[in-house]
């Protein structure tokens, strides 16, 4: 059997290349371990981790040592990437960027660092994105259009056709990673996360349906089946968005308080607005000079009326809020008196919005799976899933955690080949004390580890098909808009079923 040869690149100085000296420690790599995924099935996926052990007897890693050739450059959001080779396949092991440093000794006295790493998500927490209303647009559309805000690069995204189009939709102020997630639960069932290769993936609903058996596991090293009772639920309460769209113009926006400085010319951050609006904004008009905005020489409005030194030069609406820029041609400051937004308002109807559906057959009682679909209104299809996953969800469903060893080629290649959302088979029904499972599960969560020159070892947390909605279905009628999908060998033609 041939051992992974582990590559480690850190981007120290920034610069966004893995080329530059001491950017390849690969040679200093002594322990590493990389986890990921969720840890329920009504959980959205979270951030990846990385934790690399580099040798430090020369002290090149010590953040402190002015005479090491990193001095000054040993700092958080440095990027990594690891990759492992095996039998001349080079597989990803992680992409993201360095959240901790950590100087330690090892019970020998030898100097180690230990150095922590988060994925994309990590990245996509921080900052903010607007964008303008969204109308008729896919849920992999608005993913892609929230990324291009945020400035997430196109070759790092992979994302389903979604099977869902929302009618309207808007963000302003959002993390770009709410964002995402927002418009990605609009496809139920649909999951976004972050991959070992740092490419952000969105699966539509069918995705686990059709993913092919990558492994047969029969003889895992260890195996914990276990049982909680918060996996199980009693009822579910979804609400959908319940949007409606006035047919007239409304105030979406009303400056307040009033007094709003704007100073000469039109450099100063003072003369740039921002707002939110009440409700969503359709159709929303720039302010016109005399009926939407107002200047005076006084704060209160008692001084000489200066609307005609002001004009507006910037204007953009986000469909939740709005910019504006505006220009003072007078030499002394004015103020803004007045300034509101107009717009068809988008707002949430007064019609019961909530979809309410109890378990078949609960084994508890008062646990509720609640959700809410802010910009789905297809209250039939989300009818549908609310039954299906009071159904599923209210089910004891096996829960195995296994321990896999990489003692052949294959079990290293498959350990390897490691990712959420791979369909794999556990069978666990000979030998000493067998727990009788015998299904298929979705990998949902993932610890890898190696210490260099050892086995390497890796636990997988499987779902079920029914829990990680690899197992959905639909019928209907040949050729309509939702048509289920078949099996390559199936009778194309006539009513059709899958699952």
């Amino acid at each position: 059997m041939s051992e992974p040869a582990w590559t480690a690149l850190v981007d120290w100085d920034g610069d966004g290349g893995f080329g530059d000296a001491y950017e390849d420690v690969s040679a200093d790599l002594v322990q590493l371990e990389v986890q990921g995924g969720r840890s329920a099935a009504t959980d959205d996926f979270t951030a990846g981790r990385c934790s690399l052990t580099l040798e430090n007897p020369s002290g090149r890693y010590s953040r402190y040592n002015a005479s090491s050739p990193l001095f000054g450059l040993l700092l958080p959001g440095r990027d990594l990437i690891l990759t492992a080779t095996h039998n001349t396949v080079t597989y990803p092991g992680f992409r993201g960027e360095l959240v901790e440093m950590r100087e330690q000794r090892t019970v020998d006295g030898v100097p180690v660092v230990q150095l922590s790493f988060l994925d994309g998500f990590e990245r996509l927490r921080r900052g903010s994105v607007s964008l303008p209303l969204q109308e008729g647009k896919r849920v992999d559309e608005l993913l892609h259009a929230i990324c291009e805000a945020a400035g997430w690069p196109l070759a790092r995204r992979s994302f389903d056709a979604g099977l869902t189009t929302v009618e309207r939709y808007w963000c302003h102020r959002k993390a770009p990673l709410q964002a995402l997630q927002e418009a990605a639960r609009q496809e139920l069932g649909g999951q976004l996360y972050c991959d070992r290769g740092g490419v952000l993936r969105f699966e539509n609903r069918d995705n686990r349906t059709l993913q092919p058996l990558y492994a047969t596991v029969s003889d895992a090293a260890g195996l914990d089946l276990s049982f909680r009772r918060d996996d199980l639920i009693s009822d579910v309460s979804f609400a959908r968005a319940g949007l409606d769209v006035a047919n007239g113009l409304s105030v979406l926006y009303s400056l307040s308080p009033t007094g709003r400085q704007l100073a000469p010319g039109s450099d100063s951050p003072l003369n740039h607005v921002s707002g939110e609006y009440q409700v969503g904004g359709k159709g929303v008009l720039a302010p016109v000079a005399g009926v939407d905005y107002l200047a005076n020489s006084q704060p209160d409005g008692s001084g000489a009326d200066r609307t005609a030194q002001v004009s507006l030069l910037t204007f953009t609406s986000f469909g939740g809020g709005f910019s504006a820029g505006f220009e003072n041609l007078d030499t002394a400051p004015v103020y803004l008196t007045l300034l509101q937004v107009r717009g068809q308002a988008v707002r949430r109807s007064n019609e019961e919005r909530r979809i309410e559906v109890a378990a078949p057959a609960p084994l508890v009682e008062g646990q509720v799976l609640r959700a809410e679909f802010d910009f789905n209104d297809d209250a039939e299809t989300i009818r549908a899933f609310a039954r299906w996953r009071a159904a599923t969800l209210s089910a004891d469903q096996p829960r195995p955690t296994v321990d896999l060893l990489g003692s052949t080629d294959v079990e290293v290649a498959a350990i390897l080949g490691t990712e959420v959302s791979k369909r794999v088979r556990l069978v666990d029904t000979g030998g000493l004390y067998p727990s009788q499972v015998d299904g298929f599960f979705s990998i949902e969560g993932y610890r890898l580890r190696q210490v260099i020159g050892a086995d390497l070892a890796c636990s997988w947390t499987l779902f079920s098909e029914d829990h990680a909605i690899g197992n959905f279905f639909r019928v209907s009628g040949d050729g309509g808009p939702d048509h289920s999908l078949i099996a390559a060998d199936a009778n194309p033609t006539g009513d059709r079923i899958a699952f």
